[in-house]
C-alpha cells in the first residue's frame, strides 16, 4: 500500500498547481482630444438635462380621441335619443376632441424639445472636436507647393 501523505523531501509542494500564460495585446493608435475638465464637466451636465421623450400626452390624447369618436358612433345607434343626450353626446365629442388635439400637439411639441436639447450637445461636441482638428492641421504640410 502507498503512503498518501506528501513526501517533505520532494521538490514538488503537495497539491495540483496548474499555470497560464496570457498574452496581452496593445491598443491601436486612435486619435484623442485632450479637451478641459469644465468642458468635459459641461458637456455632463448638458447631457443629464435631456429629459426623454414621455409618451404619456400622446396616450392621454389617443384615449381622448377614443372618447370623441366613441361619443360620436354611439348618436347614431337606433335607439331613442332625447334631445338633451344629442346636446350632452356634442359637448363631450367637441370638448375630448379638442382635448385630444391639443394633448397630441403638446407630445409632438415635447418630442422636438428633446431632440433639439440633444442637437446642441452634439454641436457643442462638434465645436470642441472642431478646435483641435484645426489645430492639429495647422502645422501639417498641406501638399501645396508654393510659386513664386
Amino acid at each position: 500500500m502507498t503512503d498518501s501523505r506528501p513526501d517533505p523531501e520532494s521538490p514538488i509542494p503537495p497539491g495540483i498547481t496548474v499555470s497560464q500564460r496570457f498574452s496581452i495585446s496593445l491598443p491601436q493608435g486612435a486619435t484623442a482630444y485632450p479637451i478641459a475638465v469644465a468642458t468635459w464637466e459641461r458637456l455632463k451636465r448638458d447631457i443629464l438635462r435631456i429629459t426623454p421623450a414621455k409618451h404619456l400626452y400622446e396616450s392621454a390624447g389617443w384615449v381622448c380621441a377614443g372618447v370623441a369618436i366613441t361619443t360620436f358612433l354611439a348618436m347614431f345607434m337606433p335607439s331613442a335619443v332625447s334631445a338633451y343626450t344629442k346636446v350632452i353626446s356634442w359637448a363631450v365629442i367637441f370638448c375630448f376632441g379638442v382635448l385630444a388635439i391639443a394633448l397630441l400637439a403638446l407630445d409632438s411639441q415635447q418630442r422636438e424639445n428633446v431632440s433639439k436639447s440633444a442637437k446642441i450637445v452634439v454641436d457643442e461636441m462638434c465645436e470642441t472636436e472642431k478646435m483641435f482638428t484645426e489645430a492639429r492641421d495647422v502645422g501639417r504640410p498641406t501638399g501645396k507647393s508654393a510659386e513664386f
